[in-house]
């Protein structure tokens, strides 16, 4: 992967990456969540600042010296903190990731949205920078997954998206899984949706 950005957004640090297919990768550390800085309606401000990279490098290193050991993996603990989405129009993506989903719009602009669940700064970014890519062509993100507490929130999710696609314009699919079940919004892209104490497939 290819070093693209060093960036100290405001709610943590990061490096941007490029992985072998084109998607950008971002590897951050969150900062505590008191740190965050907040906007008057209470939602968490997003912006950037240049990263301190030797000052990463060091702490890395543990020594002092800067230069830390060389891993073939991510440490324990690592964990997907959020994806951004190229998408074709925001309000169908609210429709199926807010309304349906039920995820919270945290910031917002004319072309773009961070949306979020339980008071993160955002889980998903979606934007309308580029449009979105098509045809894939095998490229790319093929599906993610959202884990929600049980099966009662699972239902309720469902319950949710099958009312926006009766009331709504926005065609998206929704399909059954054995361990829950598959949005497919109206970019294409594949939400597969299950309870925590249900094992992925």
């Amino acid at each position: 992967m290819a070093a693209r950005r060093r960036l100290r957004p405001l709610v943590s640090e990061a490096l941007y990456l490029d992985d072998p297919e084109g998607n950008g990768v971002e590897i951050y550390r969150d900062r505590p969540r008191e740190e965050w800085p907040v906007d008057g309606d209470g939602t968490a401000r997003m912006a950037t600042d240049p990263l301190d990279v030797e000052g990463v490098a060091a702490a890395a290193a543990g020594d002092g010296t800067g230069t830390a050991p060389l891993v073939d993996r991510a440490p324990a603990g690592t964990d997907v903190g959020h994806i951004h989405l190229e998408v074709t129009s925001l309000s169908a993506f609210e429709a199926v990731y807010v309304d349906g989903l039920g995820f919270e719009v945290g910031m917002s602009g004319p072309d773009v949205r961070f949306v979020a669940a339980g008071g993160y700064h955002h889980h998903l970014g979606a934007n309308t920078w580029r449009g979105r890519t098509t045809p894939a062509a095998g490229r790319g993100l093929a599906w993610f997954e959202v884990v929600v507490p049980d099966t009662a929130a699972l239902e309720a999710t469902r319950t949710r998206l099958d009312a926006v696609a009766a009331d709504s314009d926005v065609e998206f699919a929704v399909e059954g899984r054995e361990d829950g079940f598959a949005v497919t919004d109206t970019d294409g892209i594949e939400v597969r949706v299950r309870a925590a104490e249900t094992q992925s497939l």
